[in-house]
């Protein structure tokens, strides 16, 4: 029992440090280590999943432990929803640029006739 504890406290821990690692790395707008963390905690997130809710879960310690977690992912998804947003407006604005001929080379196709 005891190994088991201790080990869903270390595991819970590198969770704990991988999420507020993403935070400092979601606020640098440096995506590509986000999501190489992301993918990190996403492999830990498997293996506590696997382990099951067990003691170190249901203790203050844990509990607490889970609080800050919690906190921390609701700042990255808030980081998260204003990335996207802020892509779908450039997205906006490369459609609506395309949509009047710059996009896909129209107008330097039509001054090729003074050739």
């Amino acid at each position: 029992m005891g190994k088991d504890l201790n080990n869903a406290k270390a595991l819970w821990n590198r969770y704990l440090v991988l999420t507020g690692e993403m935070k400092k790395f979601i606020n640098q707008d440096d995506v590509d280590m986000f999501l190489n963390l992301l993918e990190q905690r996403n492999i830990l997130h498997n293996q506590l999943q696997e382990m099951g809710i067990g003691e170190f879960e249901r203790s203050p310690e844990g509990k607490s432990l889970g609080s800050k977690i919690k906190i921390i992912n609701a700042d990255i998804q808030y980081k998260a929803q204003i990335w996207l947003n802020q892509a779908k407006g450039q997205e906006r604005k490369v459609n609506a640029y395309s949509s009047l001929g710059y996009g896909d080379n129209r107008f330097g196709a039509n001054l090729n006739f003074y050739k």
